[in-house]
């Protein structure tokens, strides 16, 4: 069984935030639930069992892109911005302030979900880094992983920490981890997924010898762009289904 609190007071003053936190995850463990949440939007799945349990109005179409974020809104944004690539979702999961299930719980549930042949993901911070490094890993042996990372400034790091109450650190600490992790780091939203419109439409590159432009080069977040084309594009996907992507 399983919950997820969409709602919670701001997390300042930190002392009585984290208490309500504890006080609801205590509440859910002492019957037997799991917790998503608190501050989150909800979930939505489009494969298989088709649930729908997200604030906004948004009805994704289904695909083969799996998202979790710390960030409801930025759930959203994917959303909105996988729409104007004609980019499908299987699960979109709003995680929140992450008080019993963390972000890793779900990265290992996409990675093991066969709707899902990509994974996107919006971080804020993590409160295990050991955890997360490991984690991160194993997933991305398994499935391209894509992560757009908060905090690249003092400003987002103050910022990430009064959203969610995640400890963000330094994104030069955060770049070498997602490097020994394997995870692909994308600067925006729209870059994520046309980083994801790319590799649910083209085999997988094997091997070592690959070369990614500098982050100051302009056409760098448009690599999907180039790879699916504007006008729409039939492939074969790894599950073997004939699929169309297009702008």
């Amino acid at each position: 069984m399983g919950a997820a609190c969409l709602e919670v007071h701001p997390v300042e003053p930190v002392q009585e935030g984290a208490r309500l936190e504890r006080e609801i995850a205590d509440l859910c463990h002492s019957s037997g639930a799991r917790l998503m949440g608190p501050n989150c939007q909800g979930l939505v799945s489009t494969e298989g069992a088709s649930l729908y349990a997200h604030m906004p109005p948004q009805f994704p179409s289904a695909g083969p892109v799996g998202v979790v974020s710390q960030s409801g809104n930025l759930a959203t944004s994917f959303i909105t911005a996988g729409e104007a690539m004609g980019v499908g979702f299987s699960r979109i999961i709003s995680s929140g302030n992450e008080a019993d299930l963390q972000t890793t719980d779900f990265l290992e549930a996409l990675a093991d979900d066969p709707a899902t042949e990509v994974i996107l993901s919006y971080l804020e911070g993590v409160r295990d880094g050991r955890t997360f490094v490991g984690k991160s890993r194993e997933v991305s042996r398994q499935k391209p992983f894509i992560m757009v990372k908060a905090g690249q400034t003092e400003a987002g790091v103050k910022a990430a920490f009064s959203h969610t109450g995640a400890l963000s650190g330094s994104d030069d600490l955060f770049r070498a981890l997602f490097s020994q992790a394997g995870v692909i780091r994308a600067e925006t939203i729209e870059e994520a997924i046309d980083l994801s419109a790319a590799l649910v439409s083209q085999p997988l590159p094997k091997g070592r010898r690959l070369y990614r432009k500098p982050r100051n080069c302009a056409t760098r977040s448009r690599i999907g762009f180039l790879l699916c084309a504007r006008s729409s594009v039939g492939w074969q996907s790894q599950s073997g289904k004939r699929r169309t992507v297009s702008r």
